[in-house]
């Protein structure tokens, strides 16, 4: 897709590593600004490791702005001082922006779960995640370009150069594609054919189309976390959906800790005799406890009528 643009290129992601993943996409972004497409970068702060910070060096190309989302005070990688910085600051740091969405030329776009890095894409030998993407086509791209245009507007999206850390990485480090051939997958074959873009374009591989509607939490919600109706941003529209459901509902979801109002929603389908299917994480390929803790406080209460899974590692 990045090397299919022509015009304007829009990334929000919550991760971006610097490992091979993230450089050969960042490479590849910074060769599509040398050809004249706008880029625009919006990166969240939060789980930023020892390395990624690299990537901020294509910010000072032509055509490039990147962005960091309620960032941390601390740019260093000493994590000991970063979570300091947490602990002392933690109203404001806590809210995060979990958003992933890539908008091409405002025409296509890629959005839902999966972050940029070596486990997202089955290359890290010891940790590896399965998410899946959504491929959006139609007029409903024009409302996601809208959420990233209100994210990239907010007060809390400050542009890299404010952070003082493009100087500390002047030249960019581009990808070696040794650790992308040893996982086994020849993806510079792939790259070279275009696919599966090539075949969506030229209608070899068919798209679904469906009724969509966009939901999306605003950038300014963190101030006023508190306030009524702050958090029904995503429930209501989502539980308006829910409510419509006649004959089966299908949940796919890393982690699964509904609230009472949400618990009540199911129950409400399952009286209508909906039938309820969800999908998560075991502890083993999503190791957070206190999801997991949660997550087992609602199997206690959940009606048998309930078919549940676990995906592993």
């Amino acid at each position: 897709m990045i090397d299919s643009a022509e015009r304007t290129l829009d990334l929000q992601y919550y991760i971006l590593h610097g490992d091979e993943s993230g450089r050969l996409l960042t490479d590849a972004l910074a060769r599509a600004a040398d050809r004249g497409v706008r880029v625009r970068l919006l990166l969240d702060d939060g789980e930023s490791m020892p390395g990624d910070q690299q990537i901020f060096a294509i910010a000072g190309r032509a055509n490039v702005e990147i962005r960091v989302f309620n960032p941390f005070a601390y740019r260093g990688e000493n994590r000991l001082l970063k979570g300091t910085e947490y602990l002392l600051n933690h109203s404001r740091l806590d809210y995060r922006m979990h958003n992933k969405l890539f908008v091409m030329d405002n025409s296509i776009a890629l959005m839902g779960g999966r972050n940029i890095g070596d486990q997202y894409f089955q290359i890290d030998p010891e940790s590896q995640f399965a998410d899946d993407d959504v491929f959006v086509g139609g007029p409903i791209v024009h409302e996601l370009s809208g959420t990233f245009d209100e994210f990239w507007n907010s007060a809390l999206s400050i542009p890299v150069e404010a952070l003082h850390t493009v100087h500390t990485h002047a030249r960019h480090q581009e990808a070696h594609p040794d650790k992308v051939d040893k996982a086994g997958f020849d993806y510079q074959s792939k790259l070279d054919s275009g696919e599966p873009l090539a075949g969506l374009l030229a209608g070899r591989v068919p798209l679904i189309w469906a009724d969509a509607e966009v939901v999306c939490d605003s950038p300014e919600k963190g101030k006023s976390a508190h306030a009524p109706g702050a958090g029904s941003l995503m429930f209501k529209p989502v539980a308006h959906a829910v409510a419509q459901v006649r004959a089966e509902l299908l949940i796919v979801s890393p982690y699964v800790v509904p609230s009472k109002d949400e618990l009540h929603l199911l129950q409400d389908r399952l009286a209508h005799k909906v039938r309820i299917r969800i999908l998560t994480n075991s502890l083993e390929s999503a190791p957070e406890l206190s999801a997991h803790s949660g997550m087992e406080t609602t199997h206690c209460m959940r009606s048998s009528t309930y078919s549940t899974a676990s995906a592993s590692s």
